[in-house]
């Protein structure tokens, strides 16, 4: 009995209990803690890279941007990214890296050094109608090229990995962290007073990619998917219009600085009068294209550039059917054909691609608002609204031509601002200059 009761004495004593059970709950301890300051560590890390990432995205892409900005329209429609361009873009890219920090380690995404060799700078395209399996951004070949993704690491093939704290206790003494970015050149979403040079707009449905360089025709009447609009003067009318014709002529009235999304503007598709036309001739005439009111082979009133001679005198076009650009043959003023006395050929009225101011004075390249309006029905159904329409965008229109009081004009797509313009809009044909992140 007196054996039983010291038995039971020594099973009661708990010395030394404590330690036994740090003991067995030591490793969860460690564990824990690896957990709360390694992934804690690898987290704040990889939101630097992720910094890094978009940071050079964005600088890379803005470099794209101010290439395509030293260009001409046509230029650009046949814009294949160099060697040069993409050693430029890509140094960019690196340079804004490098001038950041994840983990306490400067990041190289672009280095061809002998021995390091990172290419972690993607130049591609950005195309959101690629649906899964395929991705919106493809890479090479670089024609016409609008997006840049890159890719930041620390890892043993770039910048190092990161060292861990505790988990090296469990044999894990570095982790690879990677995080990537890509910026874009999108749809042009802000204007500036004065870029809209004639109270113009088009409905989503006329400025698709399937109406690229084709005819679009600004037309006053009841159902049409491209017309005026008066802007910020109410009440929206033809007398609205003609104030806006003369005070752009007159420079007192600038067309609005508009951001798409959130600016409406007035739209006005009625009949305009006579008076109206005549001051959207005279407009023509202040932005410097020559003209003069003529007819086609069918009795339509037509509008075609006036040139002179060296002597003064007026030469006029005579429209054909010429592959590209050039719609106008050079003619005499009895219409007869002017043909080069070297290669007896007929002579284009002018040279988009070897005289850029040339051609301005026979064609007027102009943006335009691109507007929604709900009660259009796809594909070309589309209504004139009375009521403030939401402005999405801007396209570029190249206008040519004024037919019984409306004007003609091709649609420009795929074209990069010349101005530092926001991106982020529709794609309408406009790109802004000044890229945005998309993924």
């Amino acid at each position: 009995m007196k054996f039983s009761f010291k038995l039971f004495e020594k099973v009661k004593n708990q010395a030394g209990a404590t330690a036994v059970i740090v003991a067995i709950v030591l490793p969860m301890l460690i564990g824990f803690g690896a957990l709360a300051v390694d992934v804690g560590y690898m987290c704040v890390t990889k939101n630097e890279l992720q910094n890094v990432a978009d940071a050079a995205a964005l600088a890379a892409t803005r470099k794209l941007g101010t290439i395509y900005q030293g260009m001409t329209h046509y230029a650009q429609q046949t814009y294949s990214c160099g060697d040069d361009d993409i050693g430029d873009i890509k140094d960019v890219a690196n340079a804004v890296a490098h001038n950041n920090k994840a983990g306490g380690e400067h990041i190289t995404v672009y280095d061809m050094t002998e021995g390091i060799e990172i290419n972690e700078v993607e130049i591609g395209v950005w195309n959101l109608s690629n649906t899964p399996p395929f991705t919106p951004f493809t890479t090479a070949p670089y024609p016409q090229p609008d997006a840049v993704r890159v890719t930041a690491h620390r890892d043993n093939a770039a910048n190092g990995p990161i060292s861990t704290f505790f988990a090296n206790i469990f044999g894990i003494d570095a982790v690879d962290v990677s995080a990537d970015a890509t910026a874009a050149l999108l749809g042009q979403t802000t204007s500036e007073p004065g870029e809209i040079e004639l109270p113009l707009g088009i409905s989503t449905l006329a400025a698709t990619p399937e109406r690229c360089d084709k005819d679009i025709k600004f037309s006053p009447t009841k159902d049409a998917c491209a017309g005026w609009n008066s802007f910020f003067v109410e009440p929206t009318s033809d007398q609205a219009v003609l104030t806006i014709l003369e005070g752009m002529r007159d420079g007192t009235i600038e067309s609005p600085a508009t951001t798409a999304g959130v600016d409406k503007l007035e739209y006005n598709g009625g009949k305009l009068s006579t008076q109206t036309f005549n001051a959207i001739l005279l407009l023509f005439k202040d932005r410097g294209y020559d003209v003069k009111v003529a007819y086609d082979d069918e009795g339509n009133e037509i509008l075609v550039p006036v040139v002179t001679d060296a002597e003064g005198n007026p030469v006029t076009g005579h429209l054909g059917d010429i592959e590209g650009v050039v719609p106008l043959w050079l003619t005499d003023t009895d219409g007869n054909l002017i043909l080069n006395p070297e290669t007896n050929e007929k002579i284009p009225i002018y040279y988009p691609d070897d005289d850029v101011n040339q051609r301005n004075k026979h064609e007027w390249p102009t943006k335009v608002v691109v507007y929604y309006n709900e009660k259009d029905e796809p594909p070309d159904k589309c209504f004139n609204p009375q009521e403030p329409l939401l402005i999405v965008g801007y396209a570029d229109i190249l206008l040519t031509d004024v037919i019984n009081k409306s004007i003609k004009g091709k649609l420009e797509c795929e074209h990069v601002s010349d101005e530092d313009t926001r991106g982020g809009g529709g794609e309408y044909g406009t790109k802004g200059s000044i890229p945005c992140l998309v993924e």
